[in-house]
């Protein structure tokens, strides 16, 4: 999914980019301001870098907009701001306006840089759906002002956030 990087060219200083969510995602697209997959494939050509060996890397956004919901292609032109960081804009296929960000700024980092920082575990972050059992040793189901409020919290808290429990059946 997050390979939605289709076509990529430059004019000048301006990096202009293809992104589309994979066939069997589009359906997705409207749950989110901009769809992550095509976030981080517009990211994909922001940070594409003439040095050697080296990456840019997505550090610090500023004035960024959304301009509207649900799209499942983009088109996206990069450019230098007056800053120094990197301006994006992002349309659907039509031009309409999607997201704009006044300014991008990246940091180098090298690929053993990179690698080195997720080593042998892969990712230096991830995300794990786990179902626990109800009742399991040193788990708690607690809501949010609970948690707030208590002197001591087990090592695994299940959060009441007000949702239907039952959603989630089916779910591994």
């Amino acid at each position: 999914m997050f390979r939605g990087l289709r076509a990529v060219w430059r004019r000048g200083e301006e990096l202009f980019a293809e992104v589309a969510l994979p066939q069997e995602s589009v359906g997705e697209a409207g749950g989110f301001g901009l769809h992550p997959a095509l976030l981080d494939a517009s990211m994909h050509a922001a940070i594409l870098n003439d040095g050697e060996g080296e990456t840019v890397i997505p550090f610090a956004w500023n004035g960024v907009r959304l301009h509207a919901v649900g799209a499942a292609a983009v088109r996206v032109r990069i450019d230098r701001s007056d800053d120094g960081g990197m301006r994006i804009a992002v349309a659907d296929v039509t031009g309409a306006p999607v997201m704009s960000v006044a300014s991008m700024a990246g940091r180098p980092v090298s690929a053993d840089q990179l690698g080195t920082a997720s080593g042998d575990v892969g990712a230096l972050y991830g995300i794990g759906w786990v179902r626990g059992a109800a009742g399991a040793a040193g788990a708690a189901w607690m809501s949010w002002e609970e948690v707030a409020q208590a002197e001591e919290v087990p090592e695994t808290v299940v959060l009441d956030c007000g949702v239907d429990a039952g959603v989630f059946d089916g779910v591994d």
